[in-house]
């Protein structure tokens, strides 16, 4: 089954495993004398306590699974390949890797393919086939049986809100974590690279540099081996483009400011010919 096809899947488990856990519950609710019942909690959060047993687990080995699939089943075709392709620099077998992924996309190629690569396409396809059937049974599998332990804990005394607004809290504090170490990373990775930038570019030459073109090369021999990394034309253009801007519309907003604010009285309005009407 497909990526969506499992998606498809769960989602449907899911909207069964709401309706059959509320179902449930109402099933075991006992009236009271005042009016309602012996429920804990609202016969949607029982719901909602079987889906999160059901859909949580299989997606979290779902995620898992195919985050590891692809290099996993890589490293296994790339361990039976002959000798001589396993000798190769990184940069070639980075491209051997990626003409045998292309042949086990498109089997077309194959027939113009060499026969090593394409004994390597077929059991690469065999493979990634495998693994997609494990892993469909596996998340199907935990799907299901996540649905049956959570039915277990459909009783009128357990506290399904508790339970299922600490998990919606533990998923907004993850959101929340992913956000901010995004934004870590991002901090990190401009500072590593502009540390190797400025290992080879003085940073005055950067600061008070009047030509910018940043054409470098990967041998000495190529053109552009000796690149201009002056960042004045940056800055003047930048301040160039925020002058033109500020000019259009500084006096378009503060002028419009001042009409809303001293002329335009509160009854006036807006027709549909663009006109105040007071």
């Amino acid at each position: 089954m497909s990526t969506l096809g499992i998606l498809l899947t769960l989602t449907v488990l899911a909207a069964f495993s709401y309706y059959i856990g509320r179902k449930r519950s109402l099933a075991l609710a006992t009236p009271v004398k005042r009016g309602g019942n012996d429920l804990h909690s609202l016969p949607s959060y029982y719901g909602y306590l079987v889906v999160i047993w059901a859909i949580i687990p299989a997606l979290l080995v779902f995620v898992l699974w195919s985050s590891l699939e692809k290099p996993l089943l890589t490293s296994s075709m790339m361990s039976h390949l002959p000798a001589e392709y396993q000798d190769k620099s990184a940069d070639e077998l980075s491209l051997t890797t990626n003409r045998i992924h292309n042949l086990a996309d498109d089997p077309a190629q194959m027939a113009t393919a060499e026969p090593v690569l394409k004994a390597a396409a077929e059991e690469y396809q065999q493979m990634r086939s495998m693994s997609q059937n494990i892993k469909t049974l596996l998340v199907l599998a935990l799907a299901i049986a996540g649905i049956f332990i959570g039915l277990r804990y459909v009783k009128p005394k357990t506290r399904a809100r508790n339970q299922v607004e600490r998990v919606v809290q533990f998923l907004m504090i993850g959101c929340a974590s992913i956000a901010i170490l995004t934004t870590v990373g991002i901090v990190f990775s401009v500072l590593l690279e502009s540390y190797r930038f400025f290992g080879h570019v003085p940073a005055t030459d950067f600061l008070f540099g009047t030509h910018w073109s940043p054409q470098t090369a990967m041998r000495a021999d190529q053109a552009g081996s000796s690149g201009a990394f002056g960042a004045v034309p940056l800055f003047v253009g930048t301040l160039l483009i925020s002058f033109i801007a500020l000019l259009v519309a500084v006096p378009l907003g503060l002028m419009s400011a001042i009409y809303l604010s001293e002329y335009a009285g509160p009854n006036c309005v807006l027709t549909r010919n663009l006109q105040w009407k007071c």
